[in-house]
Order: C-alpha cells, then structure tokens, then sequence
C-alpha cells in the first residue's frame, strides 16, 4: 500500500509552467540549482561551495520581503532584538 493511502491529505500538482503555483521549496530549489551543477553528488560538494551558495542564495531579493533581502531583514531584526 502507498504512503498516500495511509496519510489522510489532499494532494495538489501545480501545473506546468505555472509558477505562481509552486510551493516555497520548489522555488526555493530553483533558486539552489541557479548556483549548483544540475545533478550534484552531495559528497562532492565541499563545504566553501555550499558557503558560497548560502551567502547568494541571502543576497537574493525576496517578494515575500517586500524584495528586501533575507540577510538584511535578519540583521535589521537582530539589531532590534525582535
């Protein structure tokens, strides 16, 4: 029996070329790929490039942000203490 039988949830599909309809990891995963090979091994992925990726993936305007960046929104939010 598959998982989705077991689990009492609806399941959405997005339709293709509908990115408005993806979910935040989808997007977010597109945005990974912009700066990762297509189908990396994990093991090969040392640990200056995943750095290097992290500190993009910050500097990467957000809509949910208002287009502020997410590095900015946390040190603005730490810097008040919220």
């Amino acid at each position: 029996m598959s998982n989705s039988r077991l689990i009492p949830t609806q399941i959405y599909f997005a339709h293709l070329a509908s990115p408005w309809e993806q979910s935040t990891s989808e997007n977010t995963s597109d945005l990974i790929r912009q700066y990762t090979p297509k189908d990396p091994e994990l093991d090969k992925i040392s640990t200056r490039d995943i750095k290097r990726v992290q500190c993009q993936f910050n500097d990467h305007p957000r809509a949910v942000l208002n287009f502020y960046k997410p590095d900015k929104v946390f040190n603005k939010l730490v810097a008040l203490k919220i």
